[in-house]
């Protein structure tokens, strides 16, 4: 039994055994014909060690038809993780509720667990190697997340401070003077009901 590909480079190699010595050009050729997607220029900077971009699932499909090779088996030389079902029909109902700013925070932490800095291949999750690699990534989430947060924080003082001056300003047409107009703000945020905070509510 043939030993199954586990890098891209051993993917490109198998392609080109399997097709007979086939140049970059007539194996992205090849695959066009058969309805893929891939550029001559990524087999070729594969083959010669100089790719330095992340496969996109239409290069990885490509490459398991050139190669012969099941798709979860060039996913997973490629360092990719292979899902049937997309992330998003398993989030529940509820999470359409979300504020905004709470699904701002759950793709900040998304785009922190897919960060490319951070090679899954390989890992054995017994190994030191990989919690180190664990910890840097998530000190890397906690460090986005805080700067998001930062910079929510900044935006919602900018946007009340225009509030207040656009309401001087409308104050000031009408004749009323800075005292009334902070007065009447005043009486309007009494009137408002408190946010509720996470452990409130039933």
């Amino acid at each position: 039994m043939n030993e199954q590909p586990r890098s891209l480079y051993d993917l490109a190699t198998t392609a080109v055994a399997r097709h007979e010595g086939a140049s970059g050009r007539e194996l992205a050729r090849k695959a066009t014909d058969a309805g893929f997607t891939i550029a001559s220029t990524t087999i070729n900077h594969i083959l010669a060690g100089t790719y330095r971009s992340r496969p996109g699932k239409a290069t990885l499909d490509a490459f398991a038809w050139l190669a012969g090779v099941a798709p979860a088996v060039a996913y997973a030389a490629a360092g990719e993780i292979v899902s049937n079902r997309p992330f998003a029909d398993e989030l529940p109902p509820e999470a359409d509720k979300l504020t905004p700013k709470q699904r701002a925070a759950v793709i900040t932490v998304i785009r922190a667990l897919l960060d490319p800095g951070v090679s899954t291949a390989g890992w054995d999750a017994g190994s030191r190697a990989t919690k180190v690699d664990e910890d840097a990534r998530y000190e890397r989430f906690l460090g986005g997340f805080e700067r998001f947060d930062a910079l929510a924080e900044r935006r919602f003082r900018q946007r009340q401070q225009d509030e207040y001056d656009a309401g001087i300003g409308r104050a000031a047409r009408r004749g009323e003077s800075t005292a009334d107009t902070m007065r009447k703000a005043a009486d309007r945020d009494a009137e408002r009901p408190d946010d509720p905070g996470p452990d409130d509510g039933a």
